[in-house]
């Protein structure tokens, strides 16, 4: 299989400043994937659940580290589930992120 696309993985930290402020910290790392639409049934049932998912990112399982945020096309995705299909595949079904 080869992976087509280039995908940045969010990881978010927060952390206490100096002066006591809460603060978050991104770390990103970019990673191939390939991009898959979401199935039909996948689609209703997380709809069900009062998620709307729009899209697959499917990569190698040794990429991924928990990071809960995917940057893709000049959007924000929130990592609603993944599944590991295989020793070498991780599919991360993703919810879009409403801009602020």
């Amino acid at each position: 299989m080869m992976y087509g696309d280039v995908i940045t993985l969010i990881a978010e930290t927060t952390s206490q400043n100096e002066n006591g402020y809460i603060v978050s910290e991104e770390t990103k790392t970019e990673v191939y994937a390939d991009i898959r639409s979401v199935g039909r049934t996948e689609f209703y049932d997380a709809m069900r659940s009062g998620i709307t998912v729009s899209i697959i990112f499917r990569i190698r399982p040794y990429d991924y580290s928990d990071e809960r945020l995917v940057e893709y096309g000049g959007k924000r995705y929130h990592v609603e589930r993944t599944y590991q299909t295989d020793p070498d595949h991780l599919e991360m079904t993703c919810s879009e992120v409403a801009r602020q």
